[in-house]
């Protein structure tokens, strides 16, 4: 193998917590401070019942920075989207790194993986790497691909395909890490990748490989590079 793949949130990113309503306050107070905040709230509200009700529902991602152009153009308020969707994520949410995950993409770094994050997320690539940035991992990626960026969410095959095409990499020769079964494990076993899947209850089989303690993961990936024993 020469690539490894992340998932990021409940992979490499721990979420502690989200406020939905922190981070449209700090969004307010920062354009329109002299406005209710109510009415940030009920226009918000119905916004968000149907847009995001709609993107559960489909795997076509509709990226936060569309939403607050929407929002905000409502509220015939202006602003850099891609800028205020940075603001609403730092006051939103609080996140630390996954238990051993800096130590582990370290010690994949230092033996030549190539590591690169795919993540299904409203927010784009660039509010991403502030993410991994603030928790102090962003330097061993060499790239970060966020569904907001790219139209279609995890488990869809061509958000998979194009960061192949992208790198010209061989499935083979390329892991999937995740903790989402369907969306981050399934499509990665259809398309070749070997898989490696997060999780304290799941069963290793042929297809994937369970673990649930990233200090194990590098020799894992190093194992099933090489054919031997997992």
């Amino acid at each position: 193998m020469k690539t490894v793949i992340f998932d990021l949130g409940g992979t490499v990113i721990d979420s502690k917590s989200f406020s939905f309503e922190k981070g449209l306050k700090k969004l307010h107070d920062q354009l329109a401070p002299q406005t209710p905040f109510m009415l940030w709230q009920k226009r918000s509200a119905d916004l968000l019942a149907f847009t995001y009700q709609t993107r559960k529902d489909h795997l076509l991602e509709i990226p936060f920075r569309d939403y607050l152009a929407f929002f905000l153009k409502g509220l015939r308020l202006e602003g850099n989207p891609e800028e205020l969707e940075t603001s609403f994520l730092e006051a939103a949410e609080t996140i630390d790194a996954m238990p051993g995950i800096a130590d582990c993409l370290k010690t994949l770094k230092t033996a030549g993986y190539q590591l690169l994050a795919l993540s299904n997320s409203a927010f784009s690539a660039r509010t991403l790497k502030q993410q991994l940035k603030k928790i102090g991992v962003l330097s061993y990626f060499d790239e970060v691909y966020s569904s907001a960026d790219n139209l279609v969410r995890k488990p869809c095959p061509l958000l998979f395909e194009l960061i192949l095409a992208i790198h010209q990499l061989n499935p083979e020769e390329t892991a999937m890490i995740g903790n989402d079964y369907q969306c981050d494990i399934v499509p990665a076993v259809k398309l070749g990748l070997k898989t490696f899947w997060y999780t304290s209850t799941g069963v290793s089989g042929e297809d994937v490989i369970c673990f649930s303690d990233y200090l194990l993961l590098p020799k894992l990936i190093e194992n099933k590079k090489t054919g031997s024993p997992v």
